[in-house]
């Protein structure tokens, strides 16, 4: 396994830090595909980084990832507020200081517009939904870890609602996400992992 001789910086955009990895392999010459990640709740940057060693793999293949982070000014356990319907829609909030990031990046190194990926867990998962409906222009694929769908609450008691039980019904939230696409509109290739005895 290859180590992370990259370098691991720390940005700023929108409000909110970032960590950017840029594998040691990493050219001007060549567009290089960014894989954007999404920490879960009570997390950082660096802890996703680490637990997930997504470093170690852009390393081996060549990829940078950009590691948005949540800030507890915002939210109280560095949630990604996915139910504040704020942060549902394209050009509003989080999602659009999200891509504020992925534009600050692409202003600083080649990187090919048709490899752009987003991934995220829990809550960080749902908020990756909310990107792939809101800007599929923008991320060629999505994956989904121990998420939510888009617009599963609205609320924040929803949330713990949807995140206990399920959330809203998928039909009406599919039709939603369909919708947000708007001109943009196209299947999204989509990952989701989740466990069956993940209460």
């Amino acid at each position: 396994k290859a180590a992370a001789a990259g370098t691991f910086t720390q940005h700023s955009s929108g409000g909110l830090t970032y960590k950017l990895y840029v594998p040691s392999s990493y050219s001007s010459s060549k567009a290089a595909p960014l894989v954007v990640m999404l920490h879960g709740c009570t997390q950082d940057a660096d802890q996703f980084a680490a637990g997930t060693q997504m470093n170690a793999l852009a390393e081996q293949e060549g990829f940078l990832v950009l590691y948005p982070q949540q800030s507890s000014a915002r939210n109280q356990n560095k949630c990604w507020n996915f139910f504040e319907t704020s942060n549902q829609s394209r050009g509003s909030g989080e999602p659009a200081i999200i891509v504020g990031m992925v534009d600050q990046v692409k202003g600083s190194y080649h990187i090919d517009d048709e490899q752009v990926f987003v991934t995220g867990l829990s809550a960080g998962g749902a908020m990756t939904a909310i990107l792939g409906a809101t800007y599929p222009d923008v991320f060629q694929a999505i994956s989904v870890g121990s998420g939510l769908e888009y617009k599963a609450a609205t609320s924040m008691m929803g949330a713990f609602t949807a995140m206990s039980s399920g959330g809203a019904d998928p039909v009406n939230c599919g039709q939603a996400a369909y919708q947000a696409m708007g001109s943009n509109a196209r299947v999204v290739p989509t990952l989701i992992f989740h466990g069956s005895s993940d209460a």
